[in-house]
């Protein structure tokens, strides 16, 4: 068993001191890895760090919906780089958030990030974990994810789906794999729209 997701460089929650125990309890449990992507800009060295010192804990290096606008072309071509070292086994995470991150500027300002990010996917033949969250009974950022995809594809996990399931039967036909996470206990989860 592999946890795809877990954000062990937020050292507000996972500080270092504190990672050794919680890896050993994470083999006990029978745990074979830990892909951990990055969430925040200043968790790209933690991440690769993490990689480096723990020989089942791999990294995704990339910049979440949230930082649009203030990263760009140069910090995603810098992963570039990064991303070839050892013990970094994809991008992420990235993706389009449209429940925190609304307006049309702010929009156009997370697909082209997203774009960025999925053609260095892509010309690497790295997979790549996005993010997709909506407004509640909207369906704008799955329709632009659909889009996105259509026109970058890459080998994607959508991580955290909260799509209606037309879009995640088109999302599949895409050859992307699909997450549902906690979002989906959620007591508002089975009586309200999602898109």
């Amino acid at each position: 068993m592999i946890d795809t997701h877990a954000h062990l460089a937020m050292r507000e929650k996972f500080p270092p001191e504190s990672i050794p125990a919680l890896l050993e309890r994470a083999w006990e449990a029978g745990l074979e890895a830990i892909v951990s992507p990055m969430g925040e800009p200043e968790e790209l060295e933690i991440t690769l760090e993490l990689s480096r010192a723990y020989p089942r804990v791999f990294g995704m290096l990339g910049y979440h919906p949230e930082h649009a606008g203030a990263v760009g072309l140069q910090e995603v071509k810098l992963l570039e780089k990064l991303v070839r070292q050892e013990g970094v086994v994809g991008i992420g995470e990235a993706g389009l958030d449209f429940y925190w991150k609304d307006g049309e500027r702010l929009r156009a300002e997370q697909i082209a990030l997203c774009a960025e990010q999925l053609d260095l996917a892509r010309g690497l033949d790295l997979p790549i974990s996005l993010h997709l969250r909506d407004k509640e009974g909207r369906g704008e950022a799955a329709e632009a994810m659909l889009a996105l995809l259509r026109a970058h594809p890459a080998a994607a996990v959508i991580h955290s789906c909260t799509a209606p399931p037309e879009t995640v039967r088109e999302l599949v036909a895409l050859g992307c794999m699909i997450s549902f996470s906690g979002i989906a206990t959620f007591p508002s989860a089975g009586t309200r729209s999602r898109g």
